[in-house]
């Protein structure tokens, strides 16, 4: 119930935000990879050990992975490439956000925590996987907290 509510709120406050770009050039494809080279900014700022802009700069893309699609929706163009894209760039972002965090902790020369987030990574891409699959099944796979809204 809090999860829908709060999902239906990000949905109109996005769609709103983006509506000036309504009429304009700019695609919701355009914000999609937008948000890819921020992500790489991100995750190379975190790689240097800068994680504290490095995360700011991570959160300022992860809105680009809510703005395309509300661009979609505000100007007519909701395709199924588009979706296509946005989620396999979705996961090309957490594999450059994870060798970030890999590569930083590398140069810590901390055995341990490199193996972790590649655990991480590998759970990371499984979710898209788990989902699809349990789809093909039959099951609901809408839960959880950080559903997309």
């Amino acid at each position: 119930m809090f999860t829908q509510k709060f999902q239906a709120w990000v949905r109109r406050w996005a769609e709103r935000l983006v509506g000036v770009f309504r009429d304009s050039p700019i695609t919701p494809n355009m914000l999609t990879l937008f948000g890819l080279v921020i992500t790489a900014v991100g995750a190379l700022l975190v790689a240097m050990g800068d994680l504290l802009v490095g995360g700011v700069v991570l959160a300022f893309a992860g809105l680009f992975d809510i703005f395309d699609g509300a661009l979609a929706r505000a100007s007519g163009k909701v395709y199924r490439y588009g979706a296509f894209l946005d989620s396999t760039v979705d996961r090309y972002s957490e594999g450059v956000v994870y060798l970030g965090i890999l590569i930083y902790f590398l140069d810590q020369h901390d055995g341990l925590r490199p193996i972790i987030v590649l655990i991480a990574l590998a759970g990371s891409f499984l979710v898209s996987y788990v989902r699809a699959r349990g789809q093909s099944l039959g099951f609901t796979c809408d839960v959880g907290i950080l559903a997309r809204p």
